[in-house]
């Protein structure tokens, strides 16, 4: 069960302060020109980065739980996906009950047999985002989740992540570039600027 994501004076020496609420179960696009500190926005929420001001969810303060922990309840997507495992399937606790869902985002099942730098750019984006959502987190932060995908890929990226918030009820927070395909996964969007404490 997702809890409400509560932030206050959230600020790095480059972004911010921001604050809010993020309701539990919400789905939102987040806004902004480049630089406005989308993206350090959602690692300061996800604890990747030091920051100043309070991050809460459900009344857990993110100073006082570990990080290995927070990050499992709050999971961030990168832009750019990341491996440190030689072959894919190593990045999986359970690789065999991958395959429908792999189908659902157009790969096949044998991608996971493959070296992790032979993967291009877009089956990168998409198993690293199987990877990101296979602990069930309770927050999901999606930095660009389409972008290096061709039409029929950010189709399918869409559905996947719209029937993935339908059935398990988790906070989604999304940035996109694509204003169009953001609109249609998200039930609203808010902009960086509205964050700002103060504003």
């Amino acid at each position: 069960m997702s809890a409400d994501l509560k932030f206050s004076g959230c600020a790095t020496p480059f972004a911010g302060p921001f604050s809010g609420v993020i309701r539990a179960g919400s789905n939102i696009g987040l806004t902004g020109p480049s630089g406005s500190g989308k993206s350090t926005l959602l690692k300061c929420f996800a604890d990747l980065v030091e920051h100043q001001g309070s991050i809460s969810l459900g009344g857990r303060q993110q100073t006082s739980t570990p990080a290995a922990e927070w990050r499992r309840m709050v999971r961030y997507l990168h832009a750019d996906i990341v491996w440190w495992s030689h072959r894919v399937s190593d990045h999986f606790s359970a690789p065999g009950r991958l395959d429908p869902l792999l189908d659902d985002l157009g790969l096949e099942s044998s991608i996971l047999d493959s070296a992790a730098d032979s993967l291009s750019t877009g089956e990168s984006k998409r198993l690293g985002l199987l990877r990101a959502l296979q602990d069930s987190p309770e927050v999901v932060l999606l930095d660009e989740p389409a972008s290096n995908l061709d039409g029929d890929n950010q189709e399918k990226m869409l559905n996947f992540l719209t029937e993935y918030h339908r059935h398990r009820k988790c906070t989604m927070v999304v940035i996109s570039h694509e204003p169009a395909w953001l609109q249609r996964l998200c039930h609203s969007t808010v902009t960086i600027q509205s964050l700002r404490s103060g504003s």
